[in-house]
């Protein structure tokens, strides 16, 4: 079983980056402006999370699309400081991802992607698995690893949903543990989108590929299942931004999504399985 989760943790935290070349205008170009007002800060994302979740129940019931207006747009993505920031500092300071300058990038609802419209939260057999996730372009391997890893027991990530099934609606509601104390966060099934067909430079000419074709910039869902990008979207929205969301320890994520204690153990000079179980017996 140990042995089991510690391969999870190392498979995932391995997975490469899925996007590569430069960040330069492409918020501003795909977004608009982005002015001091809307980004993030530090005591407005304490203001948002205090604000509480959208209420699902009644987006549900009036059957509108939704759309969260608290969590959208180049905001979402990358963070200004407590005095605000341009766009010449957002894109210069802040290496987010690292993305082709010339490839089209959008934010779209995931079922209008034909990869990704027939996913279903939890996959076709409805049971969360460790390779359901993929890395992407941030790096949060830290949470990556952990979600993953708890997917050997499907229950966690299933009770981390308050929602368990696609809607139409596009709402969704999950429950973290902020300093011990259950947290509902409410998100949109919007993600951020590599809409292109690569090229490559083959004999000096640059021919088409589908490598990044309609891929997702930041985790992306797989096996049919989307449970980890929305675990992710709703963890960037808790900490921040997807920016704001990169480096951390697994301890952090895992307490979040349990509830339960968490202990960091060092592994110097173990050799076996015998001996790791005598460690956290």
């Amino acid at each position: 079983m140990i042995k089991n989760i510690a391969i999870a943790l190392l498979l995932i935290s391995s997975s490469e980056m899925t996007a590569q070349g430069k960040i330069t205008d492409w918020i501003a170009n795909t977004f608009g402006k982005i002015n001091n007002d809307n980004l993030l800060t530090c005591t407005s994302n304490v203001q948002r999370l205090k604000a509480g979740p959208a209420n699902v129940g009644k987006v549900l019931a009036a059957k509108n699309q939704f759309t969260d207006e608290t969590f959208k747009g180049g905001s979402m993505i990358q963070a200004g400081g407590e005095g605000g920031t341009d766009n010449a500092k957002l894109s210069n300071t802040r290496k987010l991802a690292e993305i082709n300058a010339y490839a089209p990038i959008r934010i779209t609802r995931w079922h209008k992607i034909p990869k990704y419209k027939d996913f279903t939260i939890f996959g076709p057999n409805g049971t969360p698995h460790f390779l359901d996730i993929k890395q992407g372009s941030v790096g949060n391997c830290y949470f990556i690893s952990s979600v993953s890893g708890l997917a050997k027991y499907p229950q966690y990530i299933k009770n981390a949903f308050v929602n368990q099934k696609v809607n139409k609606e596009g709402i969704y509601a999950i429950r973290f543990f902020i300093r011990g104390k259950p947290w509902v966060v409410s998100i949109d099934d919007q993600f951020l989108m590599n809409i292109w067909k690569e090229t490559k430079n083959t004999g000096g000419k640059l021919l088409p590929t589908d490598v990044h074709m309609n891929e997702m910039v930041f985790a992306s869902g797989k096996n049919g299942a989307m449970w980890g990008p929305l675990l992710e979207k709703a963890w960037s929205k808790v900490k921040g931004t997807y920016d704001t969301s990169k480096g951390g320890w697994t301890s952090a994520a895992t307490k979040a999504l349990t509830g339960a204690p968490v202990f960091n153990v060092a592994l110097t000079g173990v050799n076996n399985d015998a001996q790791l179980k005598n460690i956290v017996k």
